[in-house]
């Protein structure tokens, strides 16, 4: 059963109310909680942080888990809230889950001009399943954001700080399902790039 969140005001920005075993859990102390890309110079961990500077060149970027999998679950990132690289150019920083591969999986995401978002990618082409440009909780840039997908019986609940946003139904793929990081700019990168960081990464069973 898929529990129901506050639609009032914002409970605190964490992901210490999530129900269920635990699947996954990282605080990035270090690397070693199964990322992909760790030889990436741009690419740091340690005091718990897990952050990445976008090189102009590139305008996103995504970071899938390596080593766990999951596929009816509980996940929620601890996100700072990232600002845009100039007026009219959000950064959108979001959680990855039901992954099958990096063409094909669902990103459940905030940016830095307030929209909530839910994209699915498959077979590399994007489709936009909803896009809140008021989603009913504020998140200011540089302020902690608790980022949070239900994914349980074929319903994908979507909040953030504890307040529903939106719920859908979808199909639950098959395979060994990955989870992950992914963040984009709306309109290129400009120099000296962008940078993001998570606090978080937390996956229960959630029931």
């Amino acid at each position: 059963m898929i529990s129901i969140f506050c639609s009032g005001a914002a409970l605190a920005a964490s992901c210490n109310d999530q129900r269920g075993t635990v699947i996954f859990e990282d605080n990035f102390a270090d690397d070693s909680g199964g990322w992909g890309w760790i030889t990436d110079p741009n690419l740091k961990f340690g005091g718990g942080t897990w952050s990445l500077h976008l090189d102009p060149k590139y305008t996103n970027w995504g970071n899938l888990n390596t080593t766990f999998n999951a596929q009816e679950a509980d996940y929620c990132m601890e996100v700072v809230v990232p600002k845009s690289v100039a007026p009219g150019n959000a950064v959108s920083l979001g959680l990855a889950f039901w992954a099958n591969d990096t063409d094909n999986f669902y990103v459940a995401s905030i940016d830095s001009s307030g929209h909530a978002t839910l994209y699915r990618k498959a077979a590399a082409k994007w489709q936009n399943i909803f896009d809140l440009a008021s989603p009913g909780v504020k998140f200011e840039p540089g302020s902690i954001a608790a980022v949070r997908v239900q994914a349980i019986g074929n319903v994908i609940v979507f909040s953030v700080n504890g307040v529903e946003l939106k719920r859908v139904r979808a199909q639950i793929p098959s395979g060994p399902l990955r989870f992950g990081i992914y963040f984009e700019t709306q309109n290129g990168n400009p120099p000296p790039g962008v940078t993001v960081s998570i606090k978080k990464f937390r996956v229960t069973s959630g029931q």
